[in-house]
């Protein structure tokens, strides 16, 4: 089968999003030939079988989005359709992050045309399965991008390399922290955990740029400032060898979102063997309850106590949870086993 990926090929850059190059390599185990362009998306889409879109931003040209764009990936769409070529999204979110209204047109209109959905979890299944019965839907879990436990660092070892008293509490907050009320998780919680390690590598927001002295020393400021208030931040990157040091540091990994479908920190987490605490919505809600993980609800503050006091009482029960988590994310997760369950739903789609 002759697959596209319509993602911009610099998503396969080691140091970018994982997601698209695991997929790939997943698909490729199984023979079919694999491409990831979005001129193929836009001049060649009639030399693949199946179309692959992972998030609808990645098919306009720029961040500026017009109504005008809008149209032609529709438009796009409906030739790719008209053609006999088969369409898959993976639901990675049901709507842009900074609830852009234009480009939440994008997501209705992609949604409407696809042949299938790809699903991580059985909350966007039901969700988007009841909206729109007509098109295929499957579940294929979100993959873990590597074993952080087995090639990363030990624990002593991880906290050594990033500074970390060996006997600290730890709690890790990976990921880009997007706005301010992600930032007030861990300002709430400082007041009750504060012998806790507060471990928030991308807590400072904004993207650093050479050319602009200015962002440059702003956000050392911002840096210089979240540290006083016991919050350590590092870096607003960090390449993805270095991840597994950082989540086999930690005790606890809490995923700082107060609305969420997926997130790679959940399979990174389990990934490393630790509990996982995070909201109680989308995919990682449904997953954590299923596997025995504290969940909180969103924007309530006693309740991000109470499941991140949980989190630590489970991590030092003998951290049973954790080693629980590690065997699933190893056994049910790994790039061979959700490969296979796309592969083997691709060919059912094929066939519709």
């Amino acid at each position: 089968m002759n697959i596209l990926i319509a993602s911009d090929r610099r998503i396969l850059r080691s140091n970018a999003n994982p997601f698209v190059r695991v997929l790939m390599e997943g698909l490729e185990s199984h023979g079919h030939h694999v491409d990831c362009g979005l001129d193929e998306f836009w001049k060649n889409y009639t030399d693949y079988d199946l179309v692959y879109i992972e998030w609808p931003e990645d098919l306009f040209p720029s961040a500026h989005v017009t109504e005008k764009d809008i149209r032609e990936v529709a438009s796009q769409l409906d030739k790719i359709k008209a053609a006999g070529i088969k369409t898959v999204h993976t639901c990675h979110n049901l709507h842009p992050h900074d609830n852009n209204i234009i480009i939440k047109e994008a997501y209705d209109e992609l949604f409407s045309r696809v042949t299938a959905f790809h699903h991580m979890g059985t909350y966007s299944y039901n969700l988007l399965k009841g909206r729109y019965p007509s098109q295929y839907h499957f579940i294929a879990p979100h993959p873990i991008f590597f074993d952080c436990k087995k090639i990363g660092p030990t624990k002593e070892e991880a906290r050594r390399l990033l500074n970390i008293p060996e006997d600290s509490k730890v709690l890790l907050s990976f990921g880009q922290f997007r706005n301010d009320s992600e930032r007030a998780l861990i300002y709430s919680l400082q007041p009750r955990f504060h012998d806790v390690y507060m471990l928030c590598p991308r807590f400072v927001g904004g993207k650093l740029k050479r050319k602009n002295p200015f962002k440059i020393i702003n956000y050392i400021v911002k840096t210089i400032v979240v540290r006083s208030k016991g919050i350590h931040t590092t870096l607003p990157y960090i390449d993805n060898n270095e991840v597994p040091k950082y989540f086999n540091a930690a005790d606890v990994v809490l995923i700082q979102r107060n609305e969420i479908l997926n997130s790679g920190n959940l399979p990174l987490g389990f990934s490393a063997g630790k509990v996982v605490v995070g909201p109680s919505v989308g995919n990682v809600g449904s997953t954590l309850e299923e596997t025995g993980n504290p969940t909180f609800k969103p924007n309530d503050e006693s309740s991000l106590i109470q499941a991140v006091s949980r989190g630590f009482q489970l991590s030092d029960d003998s951290n049973k949870i954790g080693e629980a988590n590690y065997q699933k994310a190893t056994t049910e997760w790994s790039k061979s086993k959700v490969s296979d369950i796309i592969n083997n739903n691709l060919f059912k789609i094929i066939e519709l």
